[in-house]
């Protein structure tokens, strides 16, 4: 028998042009929840991103905005019926202020007794010193901000900043577990609720917290801040690149007799991870001459044998044939007939929603009147975060909330320094 989905029947307003809120709707539509994305007339700028730089054509979206909106429905934002029943007629709005879209004008365009719950996403909240100065922000300066990238790099150059815009996808998710805890806080009291999150201090804790906490309980103890290295760390195989993490005596040990030289076993200097640091290049050399003429499958199986911690580095194109992806289904074609992971979680108790169509812009049959408005029917940390919120969800799904709102018991305190709460 298929089981339900956690969030079948929630209603969704979606205003995003970055990954943070559309990675939160993301999350609430692969549970059921009915989406409609309000973009502006030109469309949300991430339908003509591409990692690769490749240009999309007129009226196509790219691949990544296809992953972040399948199965996401679209209206274009103006002062007309479908923008306001879209927001009028939604559970819940996630924004990230972008296009105007700031929470004075969401309230306005929404009835005063609304009891809908609205999640922002903004860089610094809603309020505070950065926010009333205007400060401009993007990935790297809140990472720099937060202390992150202050361990990366090889001293004496740069610091380097972690890519693939990691505090956009963790507030994201955030944002996820905070509105399905409001939704649930609705379902008992009938009130709306303003979750305000902030990404510079998602990543504060996600990302940069662990030196601030070291220095508050050391104090004058606390290490000076130094650069996190590993050496060997990646390495250029034959065949592609394999990773490894010699971090014990035993382990460098180990590793010397991998790349054929025992030779090495007795000397201290390169023993040592400083050693190895002042005498980088010929080291290098040696690992990668050495590799070079290996395939990642050998190397690893040696490695492996020596109880050397190794792991072969994936690519896109290697990815969806590790084993663990494979033999769990990970990786499912979506509409397009592209591969994409599926949601990260299963459970015998409900289901999740297969990978759908990515929105056309402005879908006409969006809407009726308002009194007829219907909707159609229709990625260590973040594992905690999803099973949180996957927990309230499905107490949400099972105790009906959302259509008879009969749940009982307690409100989760989940008001961490994140994130803050307003009741409307």
């Amino acid at each position: 028998m298929t089981q339900p989905t956690p969030f079948a029947g929630l209603r969704v307003a979606e205003i995003s042009a970055g990954i943070a809120a559309a990675y939160c709707g993301k999350l609430f539509a692969d549970a059921g929840a009915e989406i409609v994305k309000i973009e502006p007339p030109g469309g949300d700028p991430l339908r003509r991103w591409s990692a690769a730089g490749t240009e999309i054509a007129a009226g196509e979206s790219g691949v990544f905005f296809g992953y972040l909106h399948a199965g996401k429905r679209s209206v274009v934002a103006g002062a007309d019926r479908a923008t306001i029943a879209s927001l009028v007629q939604a559970d819940l709005v996630i924004t990230d202020g972008s296009d105007g879209w700031t929470l004075k004008k969401i309230r306005a365009a929404r009835p005063a007794e609304s009891g809908s719950v609205i999640v922002s996403i903004t860089p610094f909240g809603l309020d505070g010193p950065y926010v009333e100065g205007g400060v401009k922000s993007n990935e790297f300066l809140l990472q720099a901000l937060c202390g992150s990238i202050g361990s990366r790099g090889w001293p004496g150059t740069a610091p380097l900043h972690a890519g693939g815009r990691i505090g956009e996808w963790v507030s994201g998710t955030y944002a996820a577990v905070a509105a399905a805890a409001g939704l649930r806080g609705r379902g008992r009291t009938g009130l709306g609720d303003v979750i305000d999150v902030s990404t510079f201090e998602a990543m504060a804790v996600t990302m940069g917290g662990l030196g601030a906490v070291s220095a508050s309980v050391l104090r004058d103890l606390s290490p000076v801040p130094s650069r996190s290295l590993e050496m060997p760390s990646i390495v250029p195989t034959a065949d592609g690149l394999v990773g490894f993490c010699t971090i014990t005596a035993q382990q460098f040990a180990d590793f010397l007799v991998l790349i054929e030289r025992p030779d090495l076993i007795d000397d201290a200097d390169l023993a040592s991870f400083a050693g190895r640091v002042r005498r980088r290049e010929e080291f290098q050399e040696m690992v990668e001459t050495w590799a070079a003429t290996r395939t990642t499958a050998e190397i690893v199986d040696v490695a492996v044998a020596l109880r050397i911690p190794v792991a072969p580095i994936g690519t896109p194109t290697s990815v969806i044939e590790i084993d663990h992806f494979r033999e769990r289904g990970v990786f499912v074609k979506n509409t397009a007939g592209l591969f994409q992971p599926r949601a990260p979680y299963r459970s015998a108790a409900f289901e999740t929603v297969a990978p759908g169509e990515s929105p056309k812009l402005g879908e006409p049959g969006m809407y009726i009147g308002l009194n007829e408005y219907y909707w159609l029917q229709l990625p260590w940390l973040l594992t905690v975060l999803f099973a949180i919120w996957l927990a309230l969800a499905f107490k949400n799904q099972s105790a009906g909330v959302f259509q008879h709102l009969e749940l009982q018991g307690h409100t989760p305190d989940i008001n961490p320094v994140w994130i803050r709460t307003e009741k409307k």
